[in-house]
C-alpha cells in the first residue's frame, strides 16, 4: 500500500486502524473468527546490554 494505511488483506484496506478493527469485529471477511477482543500484551523482560569498546 503505497499510500500508507493498515490492512490484512491488501484487497481491503483501511484509513485507520478503528476503521480496521471495526470491520473485522462485525465481519471476519476470510478471517477463521471475527475480532472480538484484544490479545494480553507480555511485558518484555530487560536484558543486559554489551558495549565493546
Amino acid at each position: 500500500m503505497d499510500q500508507g494505511g493498515y490492512f490484512i488483506a491488501r484487497r481491503r484496506p483501511f484509513s485507520t486502524l478503528e476503521e480496521l478493527i471495526a470491520h473485522y469485529s462485525v465481519d471476519p471477511d476470510g478471517l477463521c473468527v471475527k475480532l472480538t477482543k484484544p490479545c494480553v500484551k507480555y511485558e518484555v523482560p530487560q536484558t543486559s546490554t554489551f558495549t565493546y569498546g
